[in-house]
């Protein structure tokens, strides 16, 4: 039994290691597996949101800031992580909050 097991997954190895060989590691899914993958995602990142959120006692109400002035108000006094203990200056940016486009990097 156990040699069988290993033979499928021999060739489940192989067979995979060739396509991506041919056509890349993109995988296409059938129609409709695409918005079942989406939505396994977005509960997979929401799991993961909450065990940091635990993790570093997150105050969840700046999730709900509808403007960045509101959520800038809500952050820049918080110090529930080490970053925010040792900070010396909080930047919170500058530009157009309309943007498509933004870049994130440190002060």
């Amino acid at each position: 039994m156990k040699r069988e097991i290993k033979k499928v997954l021999d060739e489940a190895k192989r067979y995979l290691i060739q396509q991506e060989s041919l056509f890349g590691d993109e995988i296409v899914l059938p129609k409709g597996e695409e918005e079942k993958e989406k939505q396994t995602q977005h509960e997979q990142a929401s799991a993961k949101k909450a065990i940091g959120d635990e993790q570093f006692g997150v105050d969840p109400t700046w999730v709900d800031s509808k403007t960045l002035d509101e959520l800038e108000r809500k952050i820049k006094n918080c110090v529930k992580c080490p970053l925010g203990k040792m900070r010396t200056n909080f930047v919170f940016g500058v530009g157009n909050p309309n943007s498509e486009v933004v870049f994130i990097g440190e002060a």
